[in-house]
């Protein structure tokens, strides 16, 4: 419980910016799933 307490004075404390933009993580995790899907599978033979 001590923990939730901690954040909560945190929260209370602090500063929240809302930025309206792109995040470059996700565009780079979606250029990737893209590079992956567009690839042929490669068959996993034993």
């Amino acid at each position: 419980m001590m923990a939730v307490a901690a954040i909560d004075r945190l929260i209370h404390h602090g500063l929240i910016i809302e930025i309206q933009a792109d995040s470059y993580r996700r565009k780079s995790a979606t250029q990737r799933t893209a590079q992956t899907q567009s690839q042929p599978q490669k068959s996993q033979s034993k």
